[in-house]
């Protein structure tokens, strides 16, 4: 594997959610790999390509609006509940005739944009303090936003093309 560029992409944490085991699991396995591919000479990258883009979000910010809740002043355990609030408004019947419904289709919004910034860094944080204690750092942090205006191989093209590796190495939380 000399000469060959490798890119790890491990960890994934969901924002908007605390992480759980499985992403500790895979921040664990993928950081040793990561090291021992280095301490061969390996050409390597680390990716943390975390969950935070898609229908999560645009449920979180209609009930951030039906709360009124002000994100930068919530934690991220806070963020986690009005998100499962969210989900269960989603469930209603009489939810899909309305137009906050409509918001689950929209992009481009700067109110919402602005939403999900700051829910992103909420959740950056606690992620953070959990990389830092366990001394796990990544090249790059491009989460699924990086990658919405394109499809999944896109993501492929883009890490064998323009990062120019010859191998990607992906760790999942195990779902």
């Amino acid at each position: 594997m000399i000469g060959k560029k490798v890119v790890i992409d491990y960890s994934l944490p969901n924002t908007a959610k605390q992480m759980h085991v499985g992403h500790l699991l895979s921040m664990n396995i993928g950081n040793y790999i990561y090291r021992i591919l280095k301490f061969y000479g390996v050409n390597v990258i680390s990716d943390n390509h975390i969950d935070n883009w898609g229908k999560v979000f645009r449920i979180l910010i209609i009930e951030v609006k039906h709360d009124k809740a002000y994100i930068s002043k919530l934690s991220l355990e806070e963020i986690e509940s009005l998100y499962k609030q969210g989900v269960e408004l989603t469930k209603n019947d009489d939810f899909a005739s309305t137009e906050e419904s409509q918001e689950l289709v929209l992009n481009g919004d700067a109110e919402n944009t602005k939403k999900w910034e700051k829910i992103n860094d909420v959740s950056q944080r606690p992620f953070d303090e959990i990389y830092k204690h366990a001394d796990v750092s990544f090249d790059y942090t491009l989460g699924e936003s990086f990658d919405n205006d394109k499809l999944d191989l896109a993501t492929v093209l883009y890490r064998t093309e323009e990062l120019g590796e010859n191998e990607i190495i992906y760790f999942t939380d195990g779902r």
